[in-house]
């Protein structure tokens, strides 16, 4: 199974979303989803924090798909993909 997290591209201005046509992670976001649940750790660097906090606010659906099932991403969305188990 996999975990998957969509915002529409209104909200891609509060997920770090690199817009410089010219850096190499071009339309990728610059925060790092899989720290969210150290966000309070003092060790984690202050922009990082204000960014993941900023993030908080989007506008964000959540769902897990099983092996078989598909979800259609429109274009442009932003879209975060984990997996919930070793493949």
């Amino acid at each position: 199974a996999k975990r998957y997290i969509l915002s529409p591209p209104k909200e891609c201005t509060k997920l770090g979303i690199v817009t410089g046509r010219g850096n190499p992670i071009f339309r990728h976001s610059m925060l790092n989803f899989g720290h969210l649940n150290e966000i309070h750790n003092p060790e984690m660097p202050a922009a990082e924090r204000e960014w993941l906090e900023r993030s908080g606010d989007a506008m964000a659906l959540d769902t897990v798909l099983k092996a078989g099932e598909v979800l259609y991403i429109p274009s442009h969305w932003f879209h975060y993909i984990t997996s919930l188990q070793k493949s």
